[in-house]
């Protein structure tokens, strides 16, 4: 009996021993796996503090710069180019007194408006022998000289009132000064100088188109397209002439739409 029953103790404790291993085993991988995970964690959240300190903050994009607002034009500038174009429609109509009274009152804007030449001492030293020149051919009576020169100082006031702000767009005067350069070349048989005044001509007038569009100017901006396409195929000076008038009138009509 006693044997029996050690022999069932032994067997019962070596049972529990096994069980009691057994689950020992289970709670230590439990216990490992736990442990594993935590320190997973743990690194993970490590990891990610560290990324979020290496991460650079993203600055905001700066502000564009404010666009430079143009002074207003001077109107004493404005007078020079005026009076440059009432010089050449004098000449073109023979009425020299006239002529000789505007260039008086040319050289008087010229003084007046000396601090705005001066800015550009090329362009005032052009002027100047532009006036010198205009002096002698008004003196002569030479028309086609006078003309000449006259436009010129269209062209360089058109130049100069490019970097102010104007009402009317200085590439609206730059058509014009082109057109009465058809008139003078047109005249004169230069078909070289004639064939640069057309380029010039659409240049300026694809640069100011979408100008005069954008002022309820479509129809307006349609006729001189074709005006500037008939430019460009014309291959007489009788044709470049008549197309000059036609340009010249046109572009007051542009003038008008601002």
């Amino acid at each position: 009996m006693r044997t029996a029953m050690s022999f069932l103790s032994n067997e019962t404790v070596a049972r529990c021993v096994h069980r009691s291993g057994h689950s020992a085993l289970i709670t230590g991988v439990a216990v490992t796996l736990a442990a594993l995970i935590g320190l997973t964690a743990c690194a993970t959240k490590t990891d990610q503090s560290a990324t979020k300190e290496a991460m650079p903050s993203i600055a905001a994009a700066p502000a564009p710069p404010a666009a430079t607002q143009k002074e207003p034009a001077p109107q004493t500038l404005a007078n020079v180019g005026e009076f440059g174009e009432n010089i050449y429609d004098a000449a073109k109509a023979g009425k020299w007194s006239e002529a000789q009274t505007k260039l008086t009152e040319l050289k008087d804007a010229m003084k007046t408006s000396g601090a705005t030449l001066s800015k550009s001492s090329e362009q005032q030293n052009k002027l100047q022998g532009l006036v010198a020149s205009l002096d002698t051919s008004i003196g002569k009576k030479a028309e086609s000289t006078t003309m000449r020169d006259a436009n010129q100082v269209t062209l360089i006031v058109s130049e100069l009132m490019a970097s102010y702000q104007t009402n009317v767009p200085a590439e609206i005067s730059r058509l014009d000064y082109d057109g009465r350069e058809l008139e003078i070349w047109g005249h004169a048989h230069e078909s070289a100088k004639l064939k640069e005044t057309a380029a010039d001509l659409r240049q300026t007038w694809d640069k100011v188109k979408p100008q005069v569009e954008s002022h309820n100017g479509m129809a307006e901006a349609q006729k001189f397209s074709e005006l500037v396409k008939d430019v460009e195929r014309a291959t007489t000076s009788a044709s470049y002439q008549k197309l000059a008038s036609q340009i010249l009138d046109q572009v007051d009509k542009l003038e008008k739409l601002f």
